[in-house]
């Protein structure tokens, strides 16, 4: 792709973060198949995400399924959903927003990941 046919950054909002314009220019640069696959897995997170967690806070009414709802699968689905939107949209205000979301999608990945952690120590020992 010529440089003529990428996005400039001038023509982006003018808030855009350096997250959000990497993404947009990885985007302009990938290939049709790389761009559906993209869009397949941005749009099984986000129904993924949002869906699992509406499921399990109404099938489960306690504290640890909540727990697990909004601080593990909402934040991943919502940065999915963020993110499909600001690629098809690249001008529009929610590109603001999905720098805020990544950072809670990074904070549910390291619950998860410690949480392995700790199962794992808890098997072994």
């Amino acid at each position: 792709m010529t440089d003529s046919q990428q996005l400039p950054p001038e023509s982006l909002a003018p808030n855009t973060t350096p997250v959000t314009t990497r993404l947009l220019a990885e985007w302009h640069e990938a290939t049709l198949r790389v761009r559906a696959i993209l869009v397949l897995y941005l749009s099984i997170g986000a129904w993924g995400g949002l869906y699992g967690g509406i499921a399990l806070s109404r099938e489960f009414h306690n504290a640890w399924a909540w727990a697990a709802s909004f601080l593990i699968l909402e934040p991943i689905g919502l940065a999915c959903l963020l993110a499909l939107v600001s690629i098809v949209f690249p001008n529009s205000a929610v590109t603001e927003l999905l720098a805020g979301a990544l950072s809670r999608a990074r904070l549910a990945l390291w619950l998860i990941l410690s949480g392995l952690g700790g199962v794992i120590l808890f098997v072994v020992c």
